[in-house]
């Protein structure tokens, strides 16, 4: 806000400025690696003896192109949104004042973060990252990362403000999203990873707690259950080895703590087994 100084300057002189009415045209940029929208407006900034400062300012509304890109007409409504206090206060050291009063204050910036639109900075400038010809990651883990995060992440996650995930709710949409342990470790760890990459950057404060981290996963299960065979089924095995000797041995040892029987096995290099 201006000053008490400047307060008293306008009630002894008049000195008041008329606010003008911005309505600024919406532009795209393709100049930038991601093109998006945006807009130019007058800053009105007040100073200590009671005048204002005017300064031009862009801001940009969104993506344009590529992954979460809004329309022309939604980026219009985000600058009305933008400028609403701007043009409804009756003077323009008020109206400084509004945006400054409306700003959200640093220690409440981090979680009004947007998901999407750091998820989206971490795909463009890690998943799919080149340094001199090479890419960061391998193409297996690259592919990986872009089909969850396309198909299962954002579709749910991406306009929520990372002072809105609640472990609960997390968990819950992993459990019925997923059908294995290991798939909702990946998502987990997708999530997770975007998170503490921005800490990297240091786009969010490394005191910041991650709140992925609370999400904490069921006991590990298998698909398909481990067991140890048994001497029948041990014997049917051994009867498909197409190679009469093989090389190794197999044979019952002492039984196990809960009397179950197990077997020492040793590597068939050369054989090689049909199990119907």
């Amino acid at each position: 806000m201006f000053s008490h100084e400047g307060n008293i300057r306008a009630l002894l002189t008049g000195d008041y400025l008329k606010q003008r009415v911005q309505h600024p045209k919406i532009n795209e940029c393709k100049d930038w690696k991601t093109a998006y929208w945006f807009f130019r407006y007058w800053h009105d900034e007040p100073q200590p003896d009671g005048s204002v400062k005017s300064t031009r300012k862009r801001q940009i509304v969104g993506p344009s192109k590529g992954l979460n890109a809004i329309t022309k007409k939604q980026a219009e409504g985000e600058r009305d949104k933008f400028l609403v206090n701007l043009n409804a206060a009756p003077t323009r050291p008020e109206a400084a004042a509004s945006v400054a009063a409306s700003a959200p204050t640093p220690e409440s910036e981090p979680g009004a973060i947007i998901f999407g639109r750091l998820a989206q900075m971490w795909r463009a400038d890690f998943v799919e990252k080149s340094v001199g010809g090479k890419a960061l990651l391998a193409a297996p883990t690259r592919a990986k990362y872009i089909f969850n995060i396309e198909k299962y992440i954002l579709p749910r996650w991406k306009d929520t403000r990372l002072g809105e995930f609640r472990a609960k709710e997390v968990l819950d949409w992993l459990q019925d999203t997923c059908a294995s342990w290991h798939h909702m470790a990946d998502l987990r760890g997708i999530m997770s990873g975007v998170i503490t990459k921005a800490q990297e950057w240091e786009l969010l404060p490394e005191t910041f707690a991650n709140p992925i981290h609370r999400v904490k996963l069921p006991k590990k299960w298998e698909v398909r259950e481990k067991r140890i065979l048994d001497e029948d089924q041990t014997a049917r095995v051994m009867a498909r080895l197409e190679d009469p000797n093989p090389q190794g041995a197999v044979g019952p040892a002492t039984p196990g703590p809960r009397h179950e029987h197990q077997w020492e096995t040793a590597a068939f290099p050369a054989a090689r087994c049909a199990c119907t």
